[in-house]
């Protein structure tokens, strides 16, 4: 499974995170640094440390998962 991790510095310069499930395979720095600035700009999330007020970085991350059993 790989997920978007984008991460941001709020208003008490914390991070926080947001994560989207299964991004598309050709996301561009510049697409995504895009989406996370109308996330700051236009204030959609708020945070215990205040609003988001800078990005700070986007990663992919790949989880692999093993079954042992299924009952």
């Amino acid at each position: 499974m790989k997920k978007l991790e984008m991460s941001f510095r709020n208003e008490l310069n914390r991070l926080a995170k947001y994560t989207i499930d299964d991004p598309k395979e050709d996301l561009t720095e510049s697409e995504v640094k895009a989406v996370m600035d109308s996330m700051i700009s236009n204030d959609i999330f708020s945070t215990t440390g205040g609003a988001l007020a800078t990005v700070a970085k986007a990663e992919i991350v790949s989880t692999e998962i093993t079954p042992i059993f299924e009952a």
